[in-house]
């Protein structure tokens, strides 16, 4: 009898003791949740209905305060910085937050140029990982009447920009509407592509050297075009000197005369 009324002390005892730690822990984690639900942040909200690929300016947000929400948090916009230089790519109604998803970053191409994606494939190498804005070379291997022909077809090529897909790298580059046209049929039609990157380090120092070539011939050009124009100036000079010189010679010509005659 002593012996059954001891182990339901027991546990009596530890069962007040798990009730105990379940109920501060329940409290703790109430407690987190209203500290959560009081705490807010700022996120970006539409002030105005923004069309699909339109840029989008510090006019066309407003900053709203909403709960604080970790799982969320990082897809906000929260800053203004988040959205400089970038365009919406679907239709944001007036009052929806905007969300990272919802833009993406502006690329400046000229006019004459167009993006194109080269996904690493079995014909497509990329030799190293290059990022948004490295140079690149294309290295084509095709077929041209039986014979097999490998030639670096596309050089100085920008990146503007690169992913890291499921199947392997994935490089958008900016090349004119001409290059793009033969480099898409290349894709579909050339034996292997290999994208070389450029060491722009060492083709900086070459750009640069050449400059100062250039500059030392132009100042090599004008300096002889300067002593040209002297040749050409010093004979008018002369001549010049020459004809004001040859009144005084008269002048003491017409003076010697009257004395011979007298």
């Amino acid at each position: 009898m002593i012996d059954s009324k001891r182990k339901a002390f027991i546990f009596l005892t530890l069962a007040f003791l798990l009730a105990v730690f379940a109920a501060s822990l329940f409290v703790s984690e109430v407690r987190k949740a209203q500290e959560a639900l009081g705490e807010t942040v700022q996120v970006a909200v539409a002030n105005v209905d923004i069309a699909t690929y339109t840029e989008i300016t510090e006019d066309m947000v407003r900053w709203v305060d909403i709960p604080r929400n970790e799982h969320l948090e990082s897809s906000f916009i929260r800053h203004s910085n988040d959205f400089l230089d970038s365009i919406s790519i679907v239709y944001v109604r007036e009052g929806e937050i905007v969300t990272k998803n919802m833009m993406r970053s502006k690329v400046d191409l000229p006019e004459d140029h167009r993006i194109v994606w080269l996904n690493a494939s079995d014909n497509v190498l990329i030799d190293q990982q290059v990022g948004e804005g490295d140079i690149v070379d294309i290295i084509i291997s095709y077929e041209q009447e039986s014979n097999r022909i490998t030639k670096r077809l596309f050089t100085d090529i920008a990146v503007v920009s690169s992913e890291r897909g499921e199947e392997g790298s994935v490089v958008k580059v900016s090349v004119p509407i001409e290059d793009a046209e033969n480099l898409i049929h290349y894709q579909n039609h050339a034996r292997q592509i290999r994208v070389l990157l450029v060491n722009q380090v060492a083709r900086g120092e070459n750009l640069d050297s050449q400059a100062d070539d250039g500059q030392e011939e132009g100042e090599l050009e004008d300096d002889s075009q300067t002593e040209v124009e002297n040749e050409e100036v010093t004979p008018e000079n002369n001549q010049t000197q020459n004809e004001q010189g040859s009144p005084s010679i008269e002048g003491e010509e017409e003076e010697e005369q009257p004395s011979n005659e007298g």
